[in-house]
């Protein structure tokens, strides 16, 4: 579904998080609340309506911690805008501390379709590490209000922070599947330049993980979420320039969801290969280039490994993101 994004950065933020600069960030200047109504009225005039089934999303900032006319007035300007059957609701993303049972009742009167929390971590000393709320119950009171009204539930979970262990992400994982929200956006922590955390890393109190370490991390989210029928959606910090030329150490990539899928194939391509070393794999269309791995590196590792090709076959009978072995039967080993 085509999403049209209307960008409010730091409105409302409590500007208290170490890793944060939001105008580095997304590029965008930031506003008062009071300008947000005619912003959004000069954007629209410029948007052409998709021909296909659309959302309108309000990302940036903290939607909800907007005063309730400010918020009621954007959601009825989006309201009257688009009217037809092809709009299927507004999503936004806001912090959890921000979502209520008044706030919900408010929300009600308009077609809300999705509301994406930035959780960041379940751990409360990564929490506190990043200068956020360490409240968890808060945190899972505000998604079971979301689930209980039945709006779709994103997570913004953030790897690669100060204080966090294996331990953070057991327990992030186990959230998860307790939690069971409609998708995840993984966000590796790099340091930019202007932040709180630019500062620890100069003064050595904070060392980031490199990329590589960082992509084992998310396969591991990437591997139960599969399992528990939880989307992750995004990987990665998006290719903005302005975010590019600031970031001074981390583990960010122009393609890093590319990079963590790529290898997410290449586990499950060797565990299969420890069984059989001969057969096909069957891969759906859209995973060729995750299957080969970034720039074919999973080609060229596996024949570095075993001294042979890759062979597969195409074919639209799986699911994206899934792979099918076949083992030769006459190689003298099974495989699954």
């Amino acid at each position: 579904m085509k999403i049209i994004p209307f960008f409010i950065p730091e409105v409302k933020c409590s500007g208290k998080c170490i890793y944060c600069n939001q105008q580095i960030i997304t590029g965008e200047k930031k506003h008062s609340e009071n300008d947000i109504p005619n912003l959004l009225r000069e954007f629209l005039d410029n948007v052409k309506t998709p021909e296909s089934d659309f959302e309108f999303a309000f990302f940036g900032g903290t939607f909800t911690a907007i005063s309730k006319e400010i918020m009621r007035k954007l959601l009825e300007i989006i309201e009257i805008e688009f009217p037809q059957k092809r709009f299927k609701g507004i999503r936004f993303s806001t912090h959890p501390n921000s979502i209520n049972q008044e706030i919900i009742e408010t929300l009600s009167d308009f077609k809300i379709s999705t509301i994406e929390l930035g959780i960041q971590s379940f751990d409360k000393k990564v929490l506190k590490a990043l200068g956020r709320s360490d409240d968890i119950n808060r945190m899972i009171h505000a998604i079971k209000l979301i689930k209980d009204k039945g709006y779709k539930l994103g997570i913004q979970l953030m790897t690669c922070t100060p204080k966090e262990t294996i331990w953070t992400h057991i327990l992030n994982l186990k959230k998860l599947r307790a939690l069971r929200p409609d998708y995840l956006r993984i966000y590796p922590l790099v340091v930019i330049k202007g932040t709180t955390l630019y500062r620890m890393y100069l003064d050595g109190d904070f060392i980031s993980p490199s990329l590589e370490d960082s992509i084992k991390t998310t396969y591991l989210y990437i591997k139960k979420c599969r399992e528990w029928g939880i989307k992750i959606i995004r990987m990665g910090l998006k290719n903005e320039p302005s975010l590019k030329k600031n970031i001074v150490v981390g583990p960010y990539h122009e393609s890093y969801g590319e990079l963590c899928w790529s290898y997410f194939f290449y586990r499950h391509i060797v565990k299969n290969l420890r069984k059989s070393k001969s057969g096909f794999f069957y891969i759906n269309p859209v995973d060729i280039s995750k299957f080969l791995g970034y720039k074919r590196k999973n080609i060229k590792k596996i024949s570095n490994l075993y001294g042979f090709e890759l062979e597969y076959k195409i074919t639209n009978n799986i699911s994206s993101g899934e792979i099918l072995f076949q083992a030769d039967i006459n190689s003298g080993k099974d495989g699954n």
